[in-house]
This record gives C-alpha cells, structure tokens and sequence, in this order.
C-alpha cells in the first residue's frame, strides 16, 4: 500500500492501492469494484504509537526519530546513571533542586567528552 499523506481533521492516515495510475486500476486481479482501487484508513486514536500522524519512511520520521531516541538516552542518563529514583525526597523542592544538579553534571559531562 501507498502512503497517501495524513488527514489531520479526521485523525486519520489513508494508504492506497500501489497498483492505481491515475484513478485506473491496473491490476489483473483488481481487490476493489472501485475505481480508485482499495483505500485503507488507520486512525491515530486506536493506537498512537502503532498509527502515527507521521509516515516512517519520510524525512520527517528521521529527524523526530532523531530527537526521541536523543530525549530517552537523556533520561536513561538520569534515571539510572544519576540514580534520580532511588533518592527518598518527598518535597518537590528536592526533587527540582536534584533534576538541577543532575542537569548540570549532563552538561559537564558533555563539555568533558567534546575537549578531549
């Protein structure tokens, strides 16, 4: 199936018949009595890691892609390296000023690993 782009005001992505030039089907064995040949619709509600609004051979995928594999190396960083969890804080201020630290000593890590 073809992708045939995402329909933002129906929530929907709409894939088509590969075998469809320009509304005729060229199909031996066409799947559909319509002239637009076989349409499938996935709709991101029913599941939106499954059905994306983006398509995943595109550019775009690359680059989100890109990004969330970049947020959840960060949090791994945080949760399990900087051990964030394991501390017992009970007051949202201790937990801020630990997110800070833990931030900090990211960055300093990265300054580290770019000079040598």
């Amino acid at each position: 199936m073809k992708d045939r782009g995402y329909d933002s005001t129906r929530g929907r992505r709409k894939y088509y018949c590969p075998l469809v030039v320009k509304g005729v089907v060229t199909c031996d064995t066409p799947c559909s009595d319509s002239p637009y040949g076989r349409c499938v619709h996935t709709y991101t509600k029913h599941n939106p890691r499954l059905f994306l609004p983006v398509a995943r051979n595109s550019n775009e995928w690359v680059n989100v892609y890109k990004r969330r594999t970049t947020c959840e190396r960060s949090n791994k960083r945080v949760k399990e390296d900087y051990r964030l969890e394991a501390a017992k804080h009970r007051s949202t201020m201790m937990w801020t000023v630990r997110i800070y630290g833990i931030a900090m000593c990211q960055h300093m890590d990265a300054w580290y690993k770019r000079a040598i």
